[in-house]
């Protein structure tokens, strides 16, 4: 792509801040990068996780509006930086190419919601279900995601303790596969016929 430079980022940089001008979209080639929301001065809390194949920024690119959350590479990464003066231009050029991106924007915000959704159920589990669907859906070519318990529970609102609780059954009941600071969604069929039984619970 004309005008789209590679970078290589150190695990823990910041690609972009909250409230920074959305000056480029970010595809990423390789690594890991989350998606970090402020809801105090003093609370981060994770909220998602883009994984190899992933792009992000991008609304913030088609809206004009301040980036609402930050960037930070949770390992090394190598990024492809589009600039927003370059995505106007495949908005005028190339319409297939637009629409693939508009439709890039439309799936986070779908996750974002799927992750809201999950914050509203009152069934622990449940709620780690929904977390855990959203991230496979998004990162489809992923199954194994770095996340602490504490994290899970950052993404759903619950406590590190619970979380883990949450993980155990689901590890146990064979949806999940654990091991340190590290989960892998080994059946995501399961996943999703755990979340209906308790539903309907």
């Amino acid at each position: 792509m004309d005008g789209a430079r590679f970078h290589q980022i150190s695990k823990g940089e910041r690609i972009f801040e909250v409230e920074d001008d959305p000056r480029f979209m970010v595809g990423l080639a390789s690594g890991s990068v989350g998606a970090y929301l402020s809801y105090h001065h003093d609370e981060t809390r994770l909220v998602l996780l883009y994984e190899e194949g992933n792009w992000f920024g991008d609304a913030a690119v088609i809206t004009g509006e301040p980036h609402r959350g930050t960037g930070v590479a949770r390992t090394d990464c190598a990024i492809l930086v589009v600039p927003a003066t370059h995505v106007e231009k495949v908005n005028e050029r190339h319409p297939d190419v637009w629409r693939y991106i508009s439709m890039n924007v439309l799936f986070q915000i779908d996750s974002y919601l799927t992750l809201t959704e999950a914050a509203l159920n009152r069934d622990p589990v449940g709620r780690v279900i929904t977390m855990l669907i959203s991230l496979k859906k998004l990162n489809p070519r992923h199954s194994v995601f770095n996340l602490s318990n504490e994290e899970v529970g950052q993404m759903t609102g619950l406590t590190r303790n619970t979380a883990n609780k949450c993980l155990r059954t689901l590890e146990t009941a064979g949806a999940i596969e654990r091991s340190y600071a590290r989960i892998r969604v080994s059946d995501l069929q399961s996943l999703e016929q755990h979340l209906r039984q308790n539903s309907t619970k």
